[in-house]
């Protein structure tokens, strides 16, 4: 049978042998974890996971909506999936160099106002950068997409969500009246 007390990995010192043929273990930074056998024999276990936190982030922001929204947006635009990358990749969406650093792309865009805003492309033919992004609603994103169909009636331009929206009328009955070949004005004049 291996005994490891006393014995280094990495960070972890180990202590004693406890039940289930686990070993706890002091990390130097302070924190006691218990660790298996076969995880400091491979070598899969040199600390608590304080290393691993030191390196993979100094921001200590890995869990919020903001650094999530990032790697998101980062994997859009590189991902070869045939559901994303036509949208993306395939059209030169890509992120600006400066976010490729997670601090750069808080610092420029700040937390988010609620947790119902999502990160907005301003202008959909452009990629992501501090002047062609806005946090915004979810319906603010809908309404800003290449798939809108716009309609202008009285000096006023707005998609079609917009305006049975703000005239209290069904989106797919104004759709459909337009789809119809109804003028402009009869489909947003009819109740």
């Amino acid at each position: 049978m291996l005994n490891f007390q006393g014995m280094r990995f990495g960070r972890l010192l180990v202590e004693r042998r406890v039940a289930g043929g686990s070993w706890l273990c002091q990390c130097d930074c302070g924190k006691v974890t218990v660790v298996l056998t076969s995880n400091l024999k491979k070598g899969n276990s040199r600390s608590c996971g304080c290393a691993r936190k030191e390196t993979t982030t100094t921001h200590g922001r890995t869990d919020s909506p903001e650094y999530l929204t990032w790697k998101a947006m980062k994997h859009r635009c590189v991902s070869k999936h045939p559901s994303i990358s036509p949208n993306y990749r395939e059209r030169g969406i890509s992120v600006c160099a400066e976010w490729d650093d997670f601090v750069i792309f808080l610092k420029d865009m700040g937390t988010r106002p609620t947790p119902r805003h999502q990160l907005d492309r301003i202008d959909n033919d452009k990629g992501y950068s501090r002047e062609n992004c806005r946090w915004v609603t979810a319906t603010q994103n809908r309404n800003n997409t290449r798939q809108n169909r716009y309609i202008e009636f009285d000096g006023k331009r707005q998609t079609i969500a917009e305006w049975a929206n703000e005239l209290g009328i069904n989106y797919r009955t104004l759709n459909n009246r337009i789809n119809r070949g109804w003028s402009v004005a009869r489909a947003l004049a009819t109740p």
